[in-house]
Order: C-alpha cells, then structure tokens, then sequence
C-alpha cells in the first residue's frame, strides 16, 4: 500500500544504540510503498533480548533429505516435514531449499522452515512462521569453523545496534525419511525481518531501489562501516540484483529509512573457501577490504569510527568467548578485527582508506 513515511518514533537511541544522531538532522522522507508487518509478541522466545546468552537449541528435523540434496540449484520443491524437540513435541512443517550462490558450493543446502503458527504455540518456536536455516554446507566446512564465524559476524553487529538480525545457534539431527538415516550438524535460525521490523517500531518496504537522500546518514554510515570492518562488499543499500531493494540487506520504515544487512558468508571475517569477490570489486580476495560507504556521509565517518573505537573491547571479548568457534579461528579473527582497529584508530588512514575512497 502507499502511504506517506510519517511513522512513530521512540528515539533515535531506541533503534541504533550508543549511535546518537544529531538533534539537527531532518531527513527527506520519501512516500514509499510499506508491507505491513504483524505486531508479534513482546518477546518471543526463539530470539530473545539477551539472545547472546541463549543456549544452543537442539531438535530433530524429519524429511526426506536425500532428493532435497539432489535438486538443482534452481529448484524450490517443497517437502513435509517435522520437527522433533527435547520434550518430544511435534510440529508439523514445510521445508524447502533456498539461496543461490551457497546452492551451487554447497552439499547441504540452506533450508527454509515454513511452520503452522498455531501448532507452535506454548513451545520455543511460538510466534514463528517462516525462517531461514544456515545450515554448515558441507563436511569439510563444518570442521573448518565457516558456520560459527557467520553466526558471530551477526552477534557483533548486535553489539552495535539493536537494528539488528538476532541468530540462534541450533544443533539438528536430520532424520532422513528417505533413506532412514540421521545426520547431525549444527546450524543457526535467523530472525524473520517483519519481527526485525515490529521490534524497530517500523514497517518492511517493498521499493524498486532506494534514492540515496532516503538512507539515514549516520545509520548508512555505520553499515558501510561495519561492513569494511568485516570485510562484506557483498551487499547494496539502495537495489538489489533483480529489481528490488536491497542486495543482502533489509529496507524498513521507521522515521527514517534503515537498511540492515544479513548474509555474510562471502566476508573476509569468514572466509568460506568459496568465497570469491565480485569482479567490479576490483580485489582479489575476500580477506582485501574495500570501503563502500558513500561520500555524501563522510560527514559522519569519523564520529562513527569513534564509537566503533570505544566499543573495540567488548567485539574482541565476544570473539575470545564464542565457543562455537574454533581456537585457531578465534586467533585468526581477532587479528582480522585488530587490522581494522589500528585503521580507525588513526586520522590520517582513515582519511586515505575510508573517506577518500567513499564513491
């Protein structure tokens, strides 16, 4: 529906954290065309407000997972499904492979999870409908740490901003009703964007692409900051690949425009074997960091790159205190994260490799 962008607000400090804007900005609201979204309820338990304390959650996923692996890349077959939890519920579902890119390296597909909302009722999975499963793409991947690295890519961006996706780390035993064998591997959920959106006090957009007068300065620069932080140049605030807003990142309505990114297996903090950065890039490794941010907010580069400075600490604490990954890994990740930490913390490289590097 088209509706003027006049939404209501509950501080600026509410949707980006520590990210202050100042009282002098007045953006241009464009009139865009809003979805919108189910009020959920307060806290639902599957992605809970202090979601970096929650225990990994362990289920049982029956389906016929043998001609699930063997679809096309292409293919969006959908199976029945259950899943099994500790206590012995069962919920009944639909499963279905998605992504593109992950499809064509990967063994095990990521799956989307299409539960009956009212059969979910009372249990962990309350409120939920339709959600996305990382899954760990392939043997030799799991054992290398890729999956757990994705899911703390998504854990420091909460550090930063409650506009945010909120992962769960689940451990899933297939059930292949197929071949009646199991397999066990971990994976994690990822928060459905109208409840990111419900719990932002906004609504989703549906636009061709985004004009860049839309995009909230102080927030836009905080993403393209986060995103060389991580080494991400795999996303687009503004138009995605096939004719929608946005390429792995999600537009939405509150006072302002906030486009909040997900999809970050193809980062140089995670560096997936397959991961290989676009042409137009001009790089030639993932692990190469290019800044993507826009010049029209250079303005606010160096007041951004002071609160990632002053919250430096508790990013390096949360990736010496992730279980789920690896030591060696650890190790390699926090030198990743202190390369970008002596950037910052100096004017002169942030000058040369930020601001005048801006497009």
């Amino acid at each position: 529906m088209m509706r003027a962008a006049a939404m209501r607000w509950n501080g600026a400090v509410a949707l980006i954290g520590f990210f202050l804007l100042s009282a002098s900005v007045q953006a241009k609201v464009a009139v865009v065309a809003v979805v919108a979204v189910e009020e959920p309820a307060p806290e639902l338990p599957l992605f809970p407000a202090d979601i970096a304390n929650a225990t990994p959650l362990t289920f049982e996923l029956h389906l016929p997972l043998t001609p699930l692996k063997k679809l096309r890349p292409s293919a969006t077959e959908t199976y029945d499904a259950q899943v099994i939890l500790a206590d012995g519920t069962e919920l009944p579902l639909q499963v279905s492979p998605r992504g593109k890119s992950r499809r064509k390296q990967c063994d095990f597909p990521p799956l989307r999870l299409d539960f009956k909302k009212k059969a979910t009722s009372g249990t962990v999975f309350a409120g939920q409908n339709k959600l996305k499963l990382v899954t760990h793409c392939s043997k030799r991947l799991a054992r290398g740490g890729y999956l757990a690295a994705e899911m703390l890519v998504y854990r420091l961006f909460n550090v930063l901003t409650p506009a945010s996706f909120r992962v769960r780390a689940v451990e899933i035993t297939y059930v292949d009703t197929a071949k009646q064998r199991n397999e066990n591997w971990p994976g994690f959920l990822i928060e459905h964007k109208s409840q990111l959106a419900a719990r932002l006090d906004g609504e989703l957009l549906e636009v061709d692409q985004l004009a860049l007068r839309q995009l909230q300065p102080e927030v836009a620069a905080l993403v393209s900051l986060f995103a060389y932080m991580v080494g991400n140049t795999d996303f687009s605030l503004r138009m995605g690949p096939d004719g929608d807003c946005c390429h792995n990142a999600v537009p939405i309505q509150a006072q302002h425009v906030w486009v909040v990114p997900y999809d970050f297996d193809a980062t140089g903090l995670v560096n997936a074997p397959y991961a290989q950065p676009a042409p137009a890039m001009n790089i030639r490794r993932v692990t190469q960091r290019k800044y993507r941010g826009y010049c029209d907010h250079n303005a606010h580069v160096v007041e951004v790159a002071a609160n990632l400075t002053a919250q430096q600490q508790v990013m390096l604490d949360l990736v010496n205190t992730f279980d789920e990954l690896p030591g060696l890994n650890r190790e390699r990740v926090g030198k990743y994260l202190a390369e970008f930490f002596d950037v910052i913390d100096q004017p002169q490289a942030i000058n040369n490799k930020l601001i005048k590097r801006c497009r």
